[in-house]
């Protein structure tokens, strides 16, 4: 038996004064949590939500990757506002630095510094989002990703950090950059491939991920052709939205692993590590010629007939012909910090999850191969 205890209402609207919270909402009084870039590309966001709202403060943040640090700095700010919700506007590390400030307004208390699920704070603000990205799914999602004060990236896990509503205004997201476009959207079909390739993944599961890994790849090319197109960007949107639910149910597996440990040796964005780590495995899927009936239903999913159609249609995405670049050039990766980051591989628990055996040995020739697609051309931006 599974469920969704939590289960956000979403909203799809033209404009932030088309939705329009419900009385109650609105005579609360919010402070809003914001990407400062996002709000000097949309200044309608600053006057809809003082129209909106009885009471309302705005705080940015600092840091495009969240740390315990500049979350609780951003929580210290919010508790002297005295709020009575929290209103998240940007992507993945806004909406998790938000989900900090939103029990640690309550609870007064520090972030864990390891993996902790469900968290031990009794009480979190209400919270609204307005994501303006699509992929990676923190608008759905009940976890927090940030670094902590060892400089190691950890995880916080419970249902109450999940946002009670979403709303989704595509025209916020057609200012993202393809670039940053692609890195989104890779991860969330990444999420939704290794949902699928879990030892025993649920029904509702699986439904979910298939339909949004069709929605991902169907819509990236269009996305990176018609930037500004607003029925793109809210099928990613939604796609997004049904991806985080799904994962709930499912998991992720050997790519974001392999992923979490890149990180250490290339300076890059989460989503083209993770989009090198998955061609990574899928190359290793094919070359090993193991047939497994999770990988080829994954295949199907994604609309192709193979591991080697669903591995070149991830390839051509990955070099989607775009403007300019933003590939490595350079690595100073020595063999010895290779081996290192494989080790932290082999310790995660994700790396079995994998449908098919990653022996100890293979761990630093995926590295390797990661590496050699984000070396060779990069994800081009």
């Amino acid at each position: 038996m599974y469920c969704l205890s939590a289960v956000p209402h979403v909203v799809v609207a033209d404009s932030l004064e088309e939705w329009g919270p419900d009385e109650e909402l609105s005579a609360l009084s919010a402070v809003v949590v914001h990407d400062p870039t996002v709000s000097a590309l949309h200044p309608e966001i600053r006057t809809s939500l003082l129209e909106l709202f009885g009471r309302v403060t705005f705080e940015a943040i600092t840091e495009t990757e969240p740390s315990a640090s500049a979350v609780e700095a951003t929580a210290d700010a919010v508790a002297a506002a005295e709020p009575e919700v929290v209103i998240s506007v940007g992507g993945g590390s806004t909406i998790d630095t938000a989900k900090g400030a939103c029990f640690l307004t309550l609870s007064r208390d520090h972030l864990p510094t390891t993996f902790q699920s469900p968290g031990t704070f009794q009480r979190v603000l209400p919270h609204v989002t307005i994501p303006t990205t699509a992929g990676p799914g923190a608008e759905a999602s009940p976890a927090m990703v940030y670094t902590t004060t060892q400089r190691s990236k950890t995880t916080l896990v419970d249902d109450r950090l999940i946002p009670r509503t979403i709303v989704v205004v595509p025209e916020l997201a057609t200012t993202l950059p393809p670039f940053e476009t692609a890195c989104c959207v890779f991860d969330g079909i990444a999420h939704s491939l290794e949902g699928l390739w879990q030892p025993s993944p649920p029904a509702l599961g699986c439904m979910l991920a298939r339909s949004s890994v069709h929605s991902f790849m169907s819509a990236l090319p269009q996305v990176l052709r018609e930037p500004s197109d607003r029925s793109v960007r809210e099928a990613l949107a939604v796609a997004s939205v049904v991806s985080a639910t799904g994962l709930r149910l499912t998991g992720v597996g050997a790519p974001h692993a392999l992923a979490g440990q890149l990180g250490r040796l290339v300076d890059y964005p989460h989503g083209g590590l993770v989009a090198a780590s998955l061609l990574a495995v899928l190359h290793d899927e094919i070359e090993s010629g193991v047939s497994v009936d999770q990988l080829a239903s994954s295949s199907a999913a994604a609309g192709t007939s193979s591991l080697d159609g669903l591995h070149s249609q991830l390839l051509d995405l990955f070099h989607a012909d775009i403007v300019g670049r933003r590939g490595c050039r350079t690595t100073s990766a020595t063999e010895g910090e290779i081996r290192s980051c494989a080790r932290g591989v082999r310790a995660d628990p994700r790396l079995v999850s994998h449908p098919t055996p990653i022996d100890p040995t293979s761990v630093e020739r995926l590295f390797h191969t990661a590496m050699g697609y984000l070396y060779a051309d990069g994800l081009d931006t």
